[in-house]
């Protein structure tokens, strides 16, 4: 649940929160959902496609078999984006979490990163596709446990690369300066356990 006052960080705990000055003080994990603006706009665009369907139909009619075809194909992917939109908005899991054993993000489909494996922590990207980097220290030996822990390999692709873990910016209901000072919070306290 959200609490007043702290709008992109779901606690865990009272001794877990965000103060005034945007510094995090390490309690036992910061979970951050999915983007709601990200949301908004998978609800925007399957309403914006069931309406351009409908006004298609009403300015074409029903005779052209074509036109019937091409507006099905619009409210198939509309009702697509909007289910999609709507599971995900109900979907009380977090996406994030940090905490003083490491850092899991949903869509690596992995087990959380202790700190022990990470090196450090940066923005990277462009303007129109920011990601927040986490550098392995020895990254092959990571991947070779892992692999050896689940029995399959570990796929490479555009989040899991061989030396990095991205995390997109458009994903998540915080902004890097909120992540990158809780991880920083939360590596500093590992470091110390």
């Amino acid at each position: 649940m959200r609490e007043r006052g702290t709008p992109f960080l779901l606690r865990t705990k009272e001794d877990s929160r965000v103060s005034e000055k945007n510094a995090y003080e390490a309690g036992d994990a910061v979970s951050i959902g999915r983007s709601r603006s990200r949301l908004a706009q998978g609800f925007v665009l399957g309403g914006a496609l069931l309406v351009a369907s409908l006004i298609v139909v009403l300015l074409a009619g029903t005779e052209d078999r074509g036109t019937l075809w091409a507006v099905g194909l619009l409210v198939v992917f509309g009702l697509v984006v909007l289910v999609q939109a709507l599971r995900a908005a109900l979907d009380p899991a977090p996406w994030l979490v940090i905490d003083r054993q490491g850092v899991w993000y949903k869509e690596w489909g992995l087990p959380p990163v202790p700190w022990a494996e990470i090196e450090k922590h940066y923005q990277t990207g462009s303007r129109l596709q920011a990601y927040l980097a986490l550098a392995l220290r020895d990254q092959e030996s990571y991947f070779a446990a892992l692999a050896q822990d689940r029995g399959t390999k570990v796929r490479f692709g555009r989040l899991i690369r061989p030396k990095l873990l991205l995390i997109p910016a458009n994903t998540l209901d915080a902004s890097f300066r909120q992540i990158q000072d809780a991880m920083s919070a939360f590596a500093a306290a590992a470091e110390k356990d």
